[in-house]
Order: C-alpha cells, then structure tokens, then sequence
C-alpha cells in the first residue's frame, strides 16, 4: 500500500509546482525539444511513496492541457485512484469536490485518466484552453 501525506508544507509546494507550470514559459509543448516535465523538479512532488508530475501542454495544435502523472516510487504498483483524484484537485483540476473525508472519490467530468503500463503511473489530463 503506498503513502500520501498531504499536510500543509505537502500543499504549498503543491501550490507552488501548479503556480509555476502555470505561466506560459513553463508549459510543455508537446512533440518540442523540450525537456519532458519529469525531468525537471520544478515539476515534481514526492509525498511518501507517491511521486507526482504536474504541468501544462500544449499540443502542435494549440489546445492546453492540466496533466498529471502520479506513479508509487520504486514499484510497479499503481497509485490508488482516490490518491490521485485528489491530488489532481489540489493541483487546480476543477469539476471534482472533495469528500468530508477531505479526499476526491471520483474524477471530474471532463477529466480524461487511464494507467500508462509503461511508465507504471496514472495519468489525467483536462483541457484548459487553447
């Protein structure tokens, strides 16, 4: 079973990893020569065993995306899926509430999520804008 702790230092680099790949310079364009996100820190969370990615893309056709992948660290194992809907919340994805537990349940509508085998990791993504 992994571990996500999300207390408040856990949420203000939270909000500080969604405030930075917010700003247009930072945004991953996808299929560029960029370097991918989770090779930078800037884009990185670790909480635990969770490790979480956030950034903004853009596709070569202009549409920007929330994207996050959140995978357990030295495991195949995949992350619970309530850890990451409610990670994603806390990374600005909008549309899901979170529980009197303090966790989400289930996605938002519009946000699209499946497991990526080969990089042992759920990943969600929502459209911004474009």
């Amino acid at each position: 079973m992994s571990t996500l702790i999300l207390n408040p230092p856990a949420l203000e680099r939270i909000h500080a990893i969604a405030a930075y790949a917010a700003k247009a310079e930072n945004w991953y364009l996808l299929g560029g020569m960029s370097k991918i996100p989770g090779s930078k820190p800037e884009h990185e969370f670790v909480s635990g065993d969770i490790r979480a990615v956030f950034s903004w893309t853009q596709t070569p056709q202009g549409e920007v995306y929330r994207h996050l992948t959140v995978s357990v660290v030295g495991s195949t194992d995949k992350p619970h899926p309530v850890a990451v809907f409610t990670l994603a919340h806390h990374f600005g994805f909008g549309g899901a509430e979170l529980s009197p537990r303090g966790v989400v349940e289930a996605p938002g509508v519009d946000w699209y999520f499946g497991r990526e085998s080969e990089d042992d990791c759920i990943a969600i993504c929502q459209r911004v804008g474009s």
